[in-house]
């Protein structure tokens, strides 16, 4: 009925405006530039995502080595200084022999073999220490030269601490034990007087066990498939006196190395 229409008009036209009244009631205490300028949303950047992204990481490639893990020989040849306490010796002496290697693994390796080395050295009378009651003790001894063959026997270990290619280098410790079978000795001496010099001679063997350490660094060049040449500072440092003086003898000096490397199927 037009009455009704006229009151259902009349609520809506109220309730919009309670509505309206409520709202401007909300915005007391704004400021009027937030109230008259919409809200805006900041666009947010997008990222583009690959897929498999976070599966793609850098590739190391590892250097290439040339050197195959196994069993070696190596023809070696040297030379070398002595010193006893501080004394030595002018001349040089020098090795020769056959070393022997196995490799544990790519960066471990165990040597041994057999070299025949010839030592010079000079001694002053308080690092020579022959038997009680020798001759020497009564006379007034000045100094000795002398000199020794033997034969040592080393036993190192290897480590290769860098390679590439056909180049590596590397560091290795362990002992040697000699088998002395030559001493010569010249004693310089006075007696009653008379400054005078002896010589004596032996070819007795003696062995000193693990006598010595053994400390070296070296580089190692391959010049083919199965050869490869190394050269090897070096020094040794006694554990224990040898030869008939029971000296310390200290030997630092260079090897030389010809390797071959054979390959088994």
């Amino acid at each position: 009925t037009p009455t009704n229409k006229g009151n259902l008009a009349h609520s809506e036209s109220t309730n919009l405006a309670a509505s309206e009244a409520n709202y401007k009631a909300s915005l007391i205490g704004m400021p009027l530039a937030l109230i008259e300028r919409p809200f805006r949303i900041a666009p947010r950047a997008i990222t583009p995502v690959f897929e498999n992204q976070s599966a793609k990481t850098p590739i190391k490639i590892p250097s290439k080595s040339n050197f195959k893990p196994g069993f070696s020989i190596s023809l070696v040849g040297g030379f070398d200084y002595s010193a006893i306490h501080g004394t030595k010796s002018t001349n040089a002496g020098f090795n020769s022999g056959l070393l022997f290697q196995y490799d544990l693994n790519k960066r471990w390796s165990i040597v041994s073999g057999g070299i025949f080395t010839k030592k010079f050295y000079e001694a002053l009378p308080q690092n020579f220490n022959p038997p009680k009651h020798y001759w020497t003790t009564y006379v007034t001894l000045h100094y000795v030269e002398g000199f020794c063959e033997m034969i040592d026997i080393p036993l190192n270990i290897r480590y290769n601490a860098f390679t590439k290619n056909n180049t590596r280098l590397y560091a290795s410790a362990g002992v040697s034990s000699y088998i002395m079978t030559h001493q010569n000795y010249d004693y310089y001496y006075t007696r009653a007087g008379q400054y005078t010099q002896k010589n004596w001679d032996t070819k007795s063997q003696s062995n000193y066990w693990f006598g010595v350490a053994n400390i070296s660094a070296g580089v190692e060049q391959k010049i083919g498939n199965k050869f490869s040449v190394e050269l090897e500072p070096f020094i040794k440092v006694p554990i224990q006196g040898v030869g008939f003086g029971q000296m310390d003898i200290t030997t630092y000096g260079a090897m030389f190395h010809l390797k071959y490397q054979p390959r088994f199927k």
